[in-house]
């Protein structure tokens, strides 16, 4: 497969978005689970936002991939 067009190019930073219900250790769970994969990522490259009724959170983990 020759000349295929990609609309991402690698290297590159590369957003994965997970949701779940707002617990204390949420984003440190997801965290650890992520670096089990790739033990070089860095909690500070995660944003966390609360759903409007606070029921839910989601995070945005910015990963290095290749």
């Amino acid at each position: 497969m020759a000349n295929e067009e990609t609309l991402i190019e690698f290297p590159c930073d590369f957003p994965i978005k997970v949701m779940g219900e707002t617990r204390d250790d949420f984003a440190e769970t997801i965290v650890a689970v992520i670096q089990q994969l790739l033990p070089d990522f860095h909690a500070g490259r995660t944003e966390m936002r609360a759903s409007s009724g606070g029921r839910y959170l989601s995070l945005t983990c910015w990963l290095h991939v290749t």
